[in-house]
């Protein structure tokens, strides 16, 4: 299992062009990474199981491609105040936990799949929560 733990680093850009291939990559941590302003495309590394982009205070957004990060069972932004560009569907089916804690520019919570078990939104922008948007989560326990 291959990791990349940096933790507290001063990048400003995860991967430098759209030709990574990191297809072994699992873990990918570099929360407090306060300087990291973008994501480069995500479809170079689709076995990655978790990525922890906590309090990465510069991030704007997520790409679209994660939607390619078929074995994603985690993901978290919490403490990403700037981060405002999230995927509106995340059609992940391994997804489990998703941490938006403190990301108060994420206004609208992301069509999730049902697999999903944590889901953390306290202090996000997130102004409503119905059934409509969790209902089908039968797999929620901590809310």
């Amino acid at each position: 299992m291959v990791y990349l733990k940096m933790p507290g680093s001063s990048l400003t850009q995860l991967w430098e062009g759209d030709n990574v291939h990191l297809v072994n990559l699992k873990v990918c941590d570099i929360r407090r990474s306060k300087e990291l302003i973008k994501i480069m495309d995500l479809s170079g590394v689709p076995n990655l199981e978790e990525l922890d982009l906590g309090e990465c205070s510069s991030l704007v957004e997520i790409p679209s491609s994660i939607q390619l990060c078929r074995k994603l069972t985690k993901i978290s932004v919490s403490g990403c105040v700037n981060l405002c560009g999230f995927p509106s569907d995340l059609r992940l089916t391994s997804l489990e936990e998703v941490d938006l804690y403190e990301c108060p520019r994420i206004a609208q919570l992301p069509e999730l799949p049902s697999t999903v078990k944590t889901l953390s939104i306290y202090r996000s922008g997130i102004k409503q929560v119905t059934a409509a948007c969790i209902g089908h989560l039968t797999r929620l326990q901590t809310l």
